[in-house]
């Protein structure tokens, strides 16, 4: 069975310990569902004056403490940031002086640093007022413009694209994708940094409790093994697909995790946990890419390793829809 990413028609309702999986918002309650085949999970589209009411009003209160101009240029998370994206240009020979862009850049810490290090970076973002905070500290290549339209006007071919827990946010990241597909180098990468649905906290307490289970700012939850569909159903070869551990807040829960006495907890303690972290890196290149033959054997271990982690994440998914326990019981 293929995945529902390429079938949408396959989709089924999310189910958590026999209750129907969703998140209660404006007092109105949206179940999500999920691919029957993987852990990718998503929401219906919530309506345009829906977002807009919650990025423009909502979510600016509430991310304050972290989402402002001053945090995104922290030398320490720019230097992280950055180095992450550099170690896979240079896995994949993209050079030092190359074209690298960042969608969905917010004030433009990272875009920042790789000018810093040499690369042609820029940077695009929605949110007009992060942009022109950005700009106000010299930062002039970024923009308040889709990544799309911006790209498709520069005179050199973009080699690299880059986000940072952006697409999540797309009602449609494959069409966003295709476009992107036709605005940068044939033989360029896309690298994704994305929330894990198959993450071991929501693998073992579900995802009513996870952080990054939310209506309506994540629309879209994907997970290695939803990699290659995304990928494949986008016009892109998959070339590389790891998790990372990241901190969301739930360390004692997740310390926690594999001592449960769950049918999920007992077949995750014989797992090697690296491929169970918060955090999901997917680096995708145009089919037809020179790249696929020049890293034949990446692709194919990315291949595989997405199509045994679909048969893990069904497998753990079916558990968690007839029980999983409370992440917050000692």
């Amino acid at each position: 069975m293929p995945c529902a990413i390429s079938d949408p028609s396959l989709l089924i309702p999310s189910v958590q310990a026999t209750y129907p999986l969703g998140r209660e918002y404006k007092g109105v309650f949206h179940q999500s569902k999920r691919c029957p085949c993987c852990a990718y999970i998503r929401f219906d589209d919530p309506p345009s004056d829906v977002l807009d009411h919650f990025y423009n009003v909502e979510y600016p209160e509430v991310s304050k403490t972290w989402y402002n101009v001053e945090g995104d240029y922290n030398a320490s998370k720019t230097h992280e940031r950055s180095r992450r994206v550099v170690d896979i240009l240079n896995a994949f020979g993209i050079a030092p002086d190359a074209h690298v862009h960042e969608f969905g850049c917010a004030f433009g810490g990272t875009v920042q640093a790789l000018k810093d290090l040499g690369y042609k970076a820029s940077g695009t973002e929605l949110n007009r007022t992060a942009v022109e905070q950005g700009r106000a500290r010299g930062n002039l290549d970024i923009h308040a413009r889709p990544a799309q339209e911006f790209l498709a006007e520069q005179p050199d071919e973009c080699s690299a694209v880059y986000s940072y827990h952006a697409l999540e946010h797309f009602t449609d990241p494959f069409a966003f994708l295709r476009e992107l597909r036709q605005v940068i180098s044939p033989d360029g990468l896309v690298i994704s940094f994305l929330p894990n649905s198959a993450a071991l906290f929501p693998l073992v307490y579900g995802h009513s409790h996870y952080i990054w289970y939310g209506y309506p700012e994540h629309v879209h939850l994907f997970s290695p093994g939803s990699a290659q569909a995304l990928a494949s159903t986008c016009g892109y070869e998959l070339l590389y697909v790891t998790t990372a551990p990241i901190d969301i807040d739930q360390s004692g829960p997740i310390s926690r995790a594999l001592k449960q006495d769950t049918l999920s907890a007992q077949y995750l303690r014989n797992e090697p946990m690296d491929r169970y972290g918060e955090e999901l890196v997917i680096v995708m290149t145009p089919a037809g890419s020179k790249l696929l033959e020049r890293h034949q054997d990446m692709h194919l271990k990315a291949w595989e390793y997405s199509r045994i982690q679909s048969r893990r994440e069904r497998f753990l998914m079916d558990q968690l829809a007839t029980f999983a326990p409370n992440p917050w019981l000692e």
